[in-house]
């Protein structure tokens, strides 16, 4: 922490976890040893193998690196086999100077100053040109599936999307596929680089930050307001009940109808509030 006696740092910092069925995601709020504090969430999917090695590991000492998730990644790569395991990762560390951001895969990140907001990270996804370009270039064929699109408050459709078919097994014609284009496991075979983002924090705003797994996400429509929800618990209960609600379905030369979305995904979610105050 940097700031000068005429400068007061204000920070608040909150989390929660709503595990499913799956109970595949993590969060975890820590601070490093010069005071910083750092945010982790994690969305593990496919077999455990990825997300039990990382509930073990040891983030005091990994996110004193510069580039915590590379360590994470290393870490993970390690591991033997892990056909059909993986986890997103994403890491925000924040100092009194700066908002630093690091991720692999969908958890997506987003930044406020003031009311406006200033970053949202790029999700690795197909939702991605360039990631999208990259797994073709490496030959990595596509398998088209559909998902819920939330497109209001009330009212959801459904969009194609394509899954990525990582590797095979010979034997049994087993795949390992996978909805993004860069995350933990898979034996290392979404390849991409960690990707990275600052934000200079300037004295006399107000900043919002919220990490989350894709189960808080999905569930957020356009018109939401999330500088509303003053802790992560209270964010978390908003998707929460998107989850559980009734939906008006949308589709092009169909009948709107109500629909649930059936199973819902974990959810987790960080959010920190704070900025440099001038006295």
């Amino acid at each position: 922490m940097t700031n000068t006696n005429m400068e007061r740092f204000t920070s608040e910092t909150s989390f929660a976890d709503f595990p499913s069925a799956n109970n595949q995601d993590m969060v975890i709020v820590g601070k490093k040893r010069n005071g910083d504090l750092w945010h982790l969430v994690v969305d593990g999917h496919g077999r455990n193998i990825v997300i039990d090695k990382l509930r073990e590991m040891n983030y005091l000492d990994v996110m004193e690196a510069e580039n915590p998730v590379d360590i994470i990644y290393d870490e993970i790569a390690k591991i033997a086999d892990t056909f059909g395991s993986g986890a997103t990762i994403s890491v925000v560390i924040i100092s009194d100077e700066k908002i630093s951001c690091y991720w692999r895969g969908d958890s997506t990140i987003k930044v406020w100053k003031g009311d406006n907001e200033i970053f949202a990270s790029e999700n690795h996804d197909d939702d991605n040109e360039s990631e999208v370009k990259r797994m073709s270039d490496r030959g990595v064929s596509t398998q088209a599936s559909w998902a819920p699109k939330i497109i209001s408050s009330t009212n959801l459709t459904m969009v194609q999307k394509n899954y990525f078919i990582l590797d095979e097994k010979g034997a049994t014609g087993v795949k390992d596929r996978v909805n993004m284009t860069n995350c933990l496991g898979h034996n290392n075979k979404t390849g991409g680089a960690t990707s990275e983002h600052h934000i200079n924090i300037v004295p006399g705003f107000t900043y919002t930050m919220v990490v989350g797994s894709d189960g808080l996400w999905d569930v957020i429509a356009p018109e939401d307001n999330l500088l509303a929800y003053d802790t992560a618990t209270q964010m978390g209960e908003h998707s929460l009940m998107r989850w559980e609600q009734e939906w008006n379905y949308e589709y092009p030369g169909s009948e709107t109808t109500i629909s649930k979305l059936g199973s819902r995904d974990d959810i987790c979610v960080a959010i920190w509030k704070g900025g440099v105050t001038e006295q």
